[in-house]
């Protein structure tokens, strides 16, 4: 999670892609190809023909994407011996599901720092020039 409010956090039209670059560190590269795995399960090379992006840039994306629970990476077996991956989306609204689950642990451990801020901040010395008469 971000250390300081970033500027679409502050704004009333917030949309889920904007969410989704914050809590799992996102780009609009990571976003596009979501979108096209939305539409079927789908190779990493054929994915940087579509975005038109070196297979690489693909790859980092895709990982990113795995890592934030957006989309799954399957190993599938050719029958001469070798492997390949193709990478699905996870489901709109499974995704959803974790993204509340992501914002409330956020919101728990935000809550349990604000509870020990005056421990962090203020010394001993300084609660004495604080304190009420």
């Amino acid at each position: 999670m971000p250390r300081h409010i970033p500027g679409p956090m502050k704004a009333d039209s917030m949309q889920c892609g904007d969410m989704l670059c914050l809590l799992f560190d996102l780009n609009e590269l990571d976003l596009h190809i979501y979108r096209h795995l939305l539409k079927g399960e789908q190779r990493a090379e054929d994915l940087a023909a579509v975005v038109d992006k070196d297979r690489s840039t693909v790859h980092r994306s895709l990982t990113r994407l795995v890592d934030g629970g957006l989309c799954i990476r399957e190993r599938r077996l050719v029958n001469s011996g070798g492997r390949y991956y193709v990478y699905r989306a996870t489901p709109p609204a499974e995704v959803k599901q974790h993204i509340h689950a992501c914002i409330e642990r956020w919101y728990h451990r935000m809550h349990a720092s604000l509870d020990r801020f005056a421990e962090e901040f203020i010394t001993h010395d300084d609660a004495e020039k604080f304190r009420h008469p």
